[in-house]
């Protein structure tokens, strides 16, 4: 294997001051040269979820993924990119195993997301709580909680659900939002 260490520093750098297209470039040549550098193929996915090209994205970071299978990183940003390409069953299948890695709130309030999103409403609530029982002030995990409440009619558990949330994030957009139609309905 060729050694890329100093192309490497270099394509970090312009991937963290945002240079986008230059660290493609240079990550393109990296990962030609050593075909199994999950580290680069990975970089070089990021390079593109930053310019919004997740159709290039998937490739690079499923090759990553498929290099470094325990990598908790990698593994979470293959998850995301499967989800920002709309293909959520992968999404929650890769988030499935990720929290086989490493089981976090974060984590577990993505895969919840995903879930409700498919409208698997018992299994995101799971998600949810076991999100809560790790960081009781996951606020995403509050909010999600809330918007499944409201999506099954629970308007009171919406509430607290939401309130929850903004006590633990005042600019909560999701909970801000559901407490101000909750309101409003109550108002009517």
């Amino acid at each position: 294997m060729p050694d890329n260490s100093e192309a490497k520093a270099k394509a970090l750098t312009l991937l963290e001051t945002g240079q986008y297209a230059d660290a493609i470039s240079l990550y393109h040549v990296i990962c030609d040269a050593d075909n199994t550098d999950a580290d680069a193929w990975h970089k070089l996915g990021l390079c593109y979820v930053r310019t919004q090209k997740n159709d290039d994205a998937h490739p690079c970071l499923q090759k990553a993924s498929e290099l470094a299978p325990d990598n908790v990183e990698i593994q979470g940003h293959y998850a995301n990119v499967l989800a920002l390409r709309g293909d959520v069953d992968g999404a929650i299948e890769s988030t499935e195993k990720l929290l086989s890695l490493q089981a976090t709130a974060e984590i577990h309030t993505f895969l919840g997301n995903l879930l409700s999103h498919q409208q698997q409403f018992d299994k995101a609530i799971t998600h949810f709580q076991s999100a809560l029982e790790l960081d009781s002030s996951w606020a995403g995990s509050h909010a999600g909680l809330a918007q499944i409440y409201v999506a099954t009619n629970q308007l009171d558990a919406a509430k607290k659900a939401a309130a929850d949330a903004l006590t633990n994030d005042p600019t909560n957009e999701i909970a801000t939002q559901i407490l101000t139609q909750l309101n409003a309905r109550s108002m009517s």
